[in-house]
């Protein structure tokens, strides 16, 4: 009677141990997968992500997000949002997301894990920026541009310092003796003044805008003053007009005069508030502070964030579970206690040694098995029902199934770090019960033996 309590008592034991392995089996995996930065990298890198970004999620994300927004401001330009997209994939290359993000990593996991008590994230655009400074002075060259930046800005302050030139040759509007002569020789002007402001003379002059400009959109200086002498472009209209020998007589006193075109930081903050508003004007502020600085994001950061969207109770029970993490992460102890149980199976099963690493054994095939078995159907069960309704209100559908790969390769993975450790188990106890018999069979001739002997 008491010999069939214990092997009960033996039975009960194997069937709690089967969720016992099987919770240890997940642990492992989590501790070899969740818990390393090269689990993220690798799993990013086979779903081939950073690809997937440049190709598919930034061409869409410009069209369905940044282009409504600033489409009023390029499409009058002649740009459109496969030129933006081009541009964005110019600055943000593979390489570089792929760089910043594995740096994050390496930072993040192992603060989130517990393993370190702080993370810092740096990363650096500056370069970036130049890169997309650079893009800017080649779409200044396009026809579109040139025209509209000529009709808008360039012949606007050419316009108002005709009056200056026609003063200086003793015509005014005002004056009713000279206003019919004035106001013909204005709009010839303007004219000429059209045609010998180039596309090339343009085109270098806004480039050397923007080599003026470039430091301050950096955040290396406070401020510019790009100024675009026109002295020059007023004579050579005047020489397409009245000829060389005129203009020679003008010259003089339009060098003297201040025809030139200034463009200073607060006609830049005036032109951005005058398109997006003052908060457009504060974006762009903080975005030359991030070009400036680069991107930094700490632990501190993060716990204030938390408190300031949530609470310090947020912030205990974020500290908390990090803990948890870590305690969760050192397998001796699920070692210790397998080791127990199973022990405390062969005792309450087995009354010689054999036996009892017979049931031992025979607790850790079994447990193993029906663990794998479980792990198995849980992982299929996730793949086909749980993940599909998970994803259903994702958009687009790119995204969709970029997410669904990922996943699905993510518990492969996990199963098969879990099933990794259930194999171990069970050969082991496999190899135990091997051993059993064997000891078992060579005790039974030695005894055999024995009495023959005797």
């Amino acid at each position: 009677m008491l010999n069939t309590l214990r092997r009960i008592s033996a039975v009960f034991l194997i069937l709690i141990l089967i969720p016992v392995l099987a919770s240890m089996s997940l642990l492992g995996a989590f501790k070899s997968t969740v818990f390393e930065p090269s689990f993220y990298k690798e799993q990013l890198v086979k779903a081939d992500i950073y690809k997937f970004i440049h190709d598919e999620v930034i061409p869409y994300e410009v069209k369905t997000r940044a282009w409504d927004t600033i489409s009023d401001n390029l499409s009058p330009l002649g740009l459109s949002n496969e030129d933006l997209s081009k541009a964005v994939k110019t600055v943000l290359t593979k390489d570089w997301a792929q760089k910043n993000t594995e740096r994050t990593i390496d930072q993040v996991v192992p603060y989130l894990s517990g393993e370190k008590g702080s993370f810092t994230i740096r990363v650096s655009v500056k370069d970036e920026a130049k890169i997309g400074i650079g893009i800017i002075k080649d779409w200044t060259q396009k026809e579109e541009i040139y025209r509209a930046l000529l009709e808008n800005f360039i012949m606007v302050e050419v316009s108002e310092k005709l009056d200056d030139v026609l003063l200086g040759m003793g015509l005014s509007e005002d004056d009713p003796a000279t206003s019919v002569m004035a106001q013909k020789v204005n709009a010839t002007l303007q004219t000429a003044i059209m045609r010998v402001i180039t596309p090339e003379w343009f085109g270098k002059t806004v480039e050397n805008v923007i080599v003026e400009v470039e430091p301050y959109i950096l955040g290396d200086q406070q401020r510019f003053n790009a100024v675009v002498p026109l002295q020059d472009r007023y004579l050579a209209a005047f020489e397409l007009v009245f000829g060389a020998e005129m203009t020679k007589l003008v010259a003089p006193a339009i060098m003297e005069l201040p025809l030139t075109w200034a463009f200073t930081q607060a006609d830049l903050e005036d032109l951005i508030v005058d398109n997006y508003g003052r908060d457009g004007y504060e974006n762009f502020s903080s975005g030359r502070e991030i070009v400036k600085d680069g991107i930094k994001f700490t632990d501190s950061d993060l716990k204030a964030r938390l408190i300031e969207t949530s609470s310090d109770e947020s912030l205990q029970e974020f500290e908390r579970r990090r803990d948890q993490f870590l305690s969760i992460s050192n397998p001796l102890i699920h070692y210790l206690i397998l080791a127990f149980m199973v022990t405390v199976v062969g005792l309450l099963g087995g009354r010689s040694l054999s036996s009892r690493l017979t049931w031992a054994s025979l607790a850790l095939v079994i447990s193993s098995f029906v663990a794998f078995v479980a792990i198995t159907i849980a992982a299929g069960q996730i793949e086909t029902t749980v993940l599909p309704n998970l994803l259903d209100s994702l958009s687009p559908q790119t995204y969709e199934a970029k997410l669904n790969e990922i996943i699905s390769n993510v518990i492969a993975v996990f199963v098969s770090e879990s099933r990794q450790c259930l194999f171990v188990t069970f050969g082991i106890g496999t190899l135990g019960f091997v051993g059993a018999l064997v000891a078992s069979r060579f005790g039974h001739k030695a005894e055999q033996t024995q009495n023959s002997s005797l």
